[in-house]
């Protein structure tokens, strides 16, 4: 690459990650107050960050947008369709959760395979051993969010939970891969 090319890949990565929280112009509306506000916009001494407006007692996590991981739209409409009720929304996590972890479970064999090639057995064991700590943890951190919430709504939050950590893994292991195989051409 020269130079030029250089100077303007950085900036373009950074638009194409965060594209729609940097090219939007952030607009201001009074502090958010309950849940169907929560993403409202306001100037106030720290109660936004990354476009989320924070409120008491609610996690605040930054917004990467669904489509980014993986998650299908097709999970949009199940959670739409299931007008709040709790345990459908759980279903159509669990359905979601089958596809992402078909997904994740491709991904994890294509990034051994690539790194197989090239790096031999250690690296593999690397690999291996990443991928089953991300395994305890994910199972232990899905488990303690859904505690938080009881027993009724406490089920559809693991599974989404499970469906969104698996997804989100799934893009991690995805970019890792071809990341690799970019860097490692013969």
């Amino acid at each position: 690459m020269n130079r030029a090319t250089n100077v303007l890949a950085a900036p373009l990565l950074c638009l194409s990650l965060f594209g729609s929280a940097l090219a939007s112009t952030p607009q201001t509306t009074p502090k958010a107050a309950s849940p169907e506000n929560h993403q409202a916009k306001s100037t106030d001494d720290g109660d936004v960050i990354n476009g989320i407006a924070l409120m008491p007692g609610v996690e605040r996590l930054s917004y990467i947008s669904p489509r980014y991981y993986g998650i299908r739209p097709s999970y949009d409409a199940c959670i739409k369709a299931t007008q709040e009720q709790v345990a459908l929304k759980g279903d159509c996590a669990d359905t979601e959760f089958t596809y992402q972890d078909a997904r994740l479970n491709k991904a994890y064999k294509a990034l051994v395979s690539a790194i197989t090639v090239s790096e031999g057995k250690d690296a593999i064991k690397e690999i291996q051993a990443a991928q089953r700590a991300w395994l305890a943890f994910y199972e232990k951190d899905c488990a303690v969010r859904a505690d938080r919430f009881g027993s009724t709504p406490g089920p559809s939050t693991l599974s989404t939970c499970r469906m969104e950590s698996t997804a989100i893994r799934a893009q991690e292991l995805e970019d890792w891969r071809n990341s690799y195989v970019a860097t490692h051409q013969p």
